[in-house]
């Protein structure tokens, strides 16, 4: 799947671009392999998608665009993904509507940069094993929820790895981390609260290099094994407390 073969291995499958527009009714079956299936840009401009798939959901291999559409996957890898290994590709950008998935992976991963924006956008994660990953997380706005077996956000790749937070309203329940960059986090405004983990392996915040907060709303809770808070170079007050639960 990671390759650029020319087998069909969706359901629905382009070699070349593909945009879906209009505000009809599409639904997506594959027991043996991906829903949907884009070599190229994929768009999803309008409509109502509703894709169950053995493997991925939906993958535009050069980049992912949602628009206004509304949009249900059942899968058993990633949800949305677009994993092209080039300079300028391989990133998703959620600007509108509704996104509502379960996946057996990677609710959305991005092999280069993932965006969400805008104050009507709607992303829910109700599984997965991390819930939103790419190289580059950048939000400024919409109401995004997260369940994860594993780390809520993780912000992973070759290199400059960050979590940009700029706005929005998040809402995050990891048995991993909570938010994890191997890089950096910033957070601006917005409003973040996290829940978990329940081990001493994982922690609520996870960062290699420093997290800035200079505005919003950030809660969290969870074991105090790999406790981090903010960085010291934050002009945001934080309170960081301990409990002894032996």
């Amino acid at each position: 799947e990671d390759s650029d073969t020319t087998i069909p291995d969706g359901a629905i499958y382009c070699q070349d671009s593909l945009t879906i527009n209009g505000t009809g009714n599409l639904t997506v079956s594959n027991e043996a392999g991906h829903g949907i299936v884009c070599k190229d840009i994929l768009k999803i401009m309008e409509g109502t998608i509703s894709v169950t798939a053995a493997d991925s959901g939906i993958i535009g291999k050069d980049s992912l665009y949602v628009g206004d559409a509304d949009i249900f996957i059942s899968c058993g890898t990633d949800g949305l993904k677009s994993d092209k290994e080039e300079e300028g590709k391989g990133y998703v950008l959620i600007e509108g509507g509704t996104v509502t998935m379960e996946a057996g992976d990677d609710g959305i991963h991005s092999e280069s940069g993932l965006f969400i924006t805008g104050a009507d956008t709607s992303v829910t994660v109700t599984g997965s094993q991390e819930g939103l990953e790419g190289n580059h997380i950048v939000i400024t706005g919409g109401t995004i929820s997260v369940m994860a077996e594993d780390d809520g956000m993780n912000a992973a790749g070759e290199s400059d790895q960050e979590i940009v937070i700029t706005g929005g309203n998040m809402k995050v329940n990891a048995a991993g981390d909570g938010i994890d960059s191997n890089g950096s986090i910033y957070m601006s405004d917005g409003e973040l609260i996290l829940s978990g983990p329940i081990n001493d392996g994982n922690g609520t915040i996870d960062y290699v290099n420093k997290f800035i907060m200079t505005g919003g709303i950030l809660a969290g809770s969870g074991s105090s094994g790999m406790l981090q808070t903010i960085s010291s170079e934050s002009s945001q007050y934080v309170i960081s407390y301990t409990q002894d639960t032996g």
